[in-house]
């Protein structure tokens, strides 16, 4: 899967306030955070921040999913370093490589359940959150540790690949 992401992915950098999605317009591209921050915002870079991308993240990964034009904007909030990879491309590697398929389609939905739990988390009133069992809340399944502590080694690997590219 590295490997592969390492043959189609390409390296793109921002500088800060660089724009790398704008709500309402379609991409053309899935992108891999490497290094720096991602600022979400509803529209504008003026408007107030709604969630910081740190790398590992998949950016554009909902618009990939639904085939919708993004509704938030997405600005470099600092230098930023991610890699680039053509939808049509990965979509149809998808379709052939099930495998791959599936491993993706898993990270995918690991990443979206832990963004809609903190999200959740933070939308939870304070008196329900007293009353939650801190420890239990945050706990991961032992069998998902292990999963991601392999793909912490990949990503890595292909972090290291694409940040000694000039």
């Amino acid at each position: 899967d590295i490997n592969w992401i390492i043959r189609h992915g390409k390296k793109k950098g921002l500088d800060t306030t660089d724009v790398l999605i704008k709500a309402g317009q379609q991409i053309t591209d899935i992108y891999i955070l490497v290094a720096g921050e991602l600022s979400v915002r509803p529209g504008h870079a003026e408007e107030k921040e709604i969630a910081v991308r740190y790398p590992g993240e998949i950016i554009g990964e909902l618009s990939f999913l639904d085939s919708r034009v993004p509704t938030e904007s997405v600005f470099a909030a600092n230098s930023v370093t991610l890699i680039s990879i053509d939808r049509n491309t990965l979509a149809d590697h998808l379709k052939t490589d099930i495998a791959f398929a599936a491993r993706f389609y898993q990270a995918l939905g690991v990443m979206l359940a832990s963004r809609f739990r903190q999200a959740m988390g933070q939308l939870t009133l304070r008196q329900e959150v007293d009353e939650l069992d801190a420890t239990s809340a945050d706990e991961l399944d032992p069998d998902l540790l292990d999963h991601m502590a392999l793909a912490g080694q990949r990503f890595e690997l292909m972090r290291s690949h694409f940040l000694s590219q000039k």
